[in-house]
């Protein structure tokens, strides 16, 4: 009985004020979609830094990196390997040249690999062409080959310290899990790099992928009782300190914008219906 009289009283006012009890609904939806739109906006961002950060580093666990610009010799690439618990060294060779395309040039950072292996620890996806086999052969980032116009089988030259060489551009790459760009990267085969740069057998990098069964910090010990002087041991840079304090901070930033989103929401729904009772 009580309730005849609330439900005839709410249906009179729904009658004399209509857009009242719109706005009370809109005021609702809107309140709670805000909250919906925060939270899928959250989780997307979450889900785009850890794609970041993984296309960056790959799947390295550990990489041992030159103290000096020289870089350090390539022989430490079969120590590193018969260590237990490695399950793969990639070595590789970066430095920065001058890349010419016919009369266009731009700096690029040349990268020395070894294609047989090297995506076990870099995250790209061979879009056009194949990976470099023989020393005059070049793999460019496609948005960098766009750039500057090169298609397949064009020739390049790239200006270094060894001189001016001359390369024929057999594929091309972008990053693999994210749109994020690798930038202006050209790969040669490793003994291609260490001629172009006349580095003689160093290498500057070697990433190390740990095997699933051993531990990680007991594997890095090992290593790091075995290695020369003036190479240094250290998780990759995208797993380091640094970047985990980045990722922190951002996670602070994210669960601030949960919070203002629900209480605006709050706020909004407590007022409006706060107008329609009185």
């Amino acid at each position: 009985r009580d309730s005849m009289p609330l439900a005839k009283f709410s249906l009179r006012e729904v009658r004399a004020r209509p857009s009242r009890v719109v706005l009370t609904f809109l005021s609702i939806a809107i309140g709670v979609g805000a909250v919906v739109a925060v939270l899928l906006a959250t989780s997307t961002s979450r889900l785009a830094q850890r794609e970041m950060l993984q296309a960056i580093s790959g799947s390295a666990d550990l990489e041992l990196i030159s103290d000096s610009v020289a870089g350090f010799s390539y022989q430490l690439v079969g120590q590193v390997r018969e260590i237990e618990g490695v399950a793969a060294a990639v070595p590789s060779l970066q430095r920065v040249a001058v890349l010419f395309a016919g009369e266009k040039k731009a700096r690029t950072q040349v990268l020395g690999i070894d294609p047989r292996i090297d995506q076990k620890v870099r995250d790209y996806e061979v879009v056009a062409g194949r990976l470099p086999q023989s020393l005059d052969e070049l793999l460019l980032d496609s948005s960098f080959a766009q750039s500057l116009q090169i298609e397949l089988d064009d020739t390049v030259k790239i200006l270094a310290r060894g001189g001016l060489d001359e390369f024929r551009v057999v594929g091309m790459v972008r990053p693999g899990g994210t749109s994020i760009s690798l930038g202006s990267a050209a790969y040669l085969v490793l003994p291609a790099a260490q001629r172009v740069f006349k580095s003689g057998s160093n290498v500057d990098q070697i990433q190390l992928i740990v095997s699933e069964q051993s531990d990680v910090a007991q594997v890095q010990a090992k290593i790091a009782a075995e290695l020369p002087d003036g190479v240094t041991l250290r998780k990759p840079r995208t797993s380091s300190d640094m970047a985990q304090e980045t990722l922190f901070a951002t996670e602070n930033g994210l669960h601030m914008a949960i919070a203002f989103a629900l209480l605006i929401s709050t706020f909004i729904i407590y007022n409006t219906f706060q107008m329609s009772v009185g």
